[in-house]
């Protein structure tokens, strides 16, 4: 009774953790394609005025000229909030790995000792402990380095270019589209910097 509960919970827990994962690999798809976004107009802030003008106006007959000027805001506004979505769900990734591996040892420890007291094999549970870190090694430490690393480092760099190359437009004029994207730009640094410091020390 008590290993089939347990094992009940263990299931539950494990589809809960691949439900952040789906959410984790949707932020951090949403945050890579914002990330394009904000480079394109680093080198082209006129990109996507032709971009609208040659699709969205002739196409759809609409007039969103303007409407433009607010563009970069809802970028920035989606970047930052799909970066913190993103750290969050990471940091969350790992204490349910930490969890899981602590479920597979209490029902690896029921699994081990049969009714006249001998032991059957034992890590007949290690979907997330001792299976996981058993295969592919080399690549999984390269993934981990890759996306909680160099990839959070990459949108630091792009935010304190972007920040270089257009401080002095923006605090020119203070207006509130300018001082709103200062808040999100800073709001994602602190994040960044944050969740690398979380990495770090963990």
């Amino acid at each position: 009774m008590i290993l089939e509960s347990l094992n009940l919970h263990y299931n539950e827990s494990f589809n809960n953790h691949q439900k952040t994962i789906n959410k984790r690999d949707k932020s951090l798809l949403i945050t890579m394609i914002m990330t394009l976004f904000i480079i394109v107009e680093i080198f082209d802030s006129d990109f996507f005025a032709l971009l609208s003008k040659a699709y969205i106006e002739d196409k759809a007959g609409l007039k969103i000229n303007d409407y433009l000027e607010i563009f970069p805001l809802l970028v920035w506004l989606i970047f930052t909030v799909s970066i913190i979505k993103y750290c969050q769900l990471v940091l969350q990734c790992d204490d349910q790995i930490t969890y899981l591996k602590l479920k597979e040892k209490q029902l690896n420890d029921l699994c081990m000792v049969n009714s006249d007291n001998s032991t059957i094999t034992p890590e007949l549970f290690s979907r997330e402990s001792g299976h996981y870190k058993s295969t592919s090694k080399l690549f999984k430490r390269y993934l981990r380095v890759l996306f909680r690393v160099i990839v959070p480092i990459s949108w630091m760099l792009t935010i304190i270019y972007y920040l270089y190359i257009n401080w002095r437009v923006l605090t020119l004029t203070l207006d509130i589209e300018n001082i709103a994207i200062l808040v999100f730009t800073f709001l994602a640094l602190i994040t960044i910097v944050a969740y690398c410091l979380e990495m770090i020390t963990d």
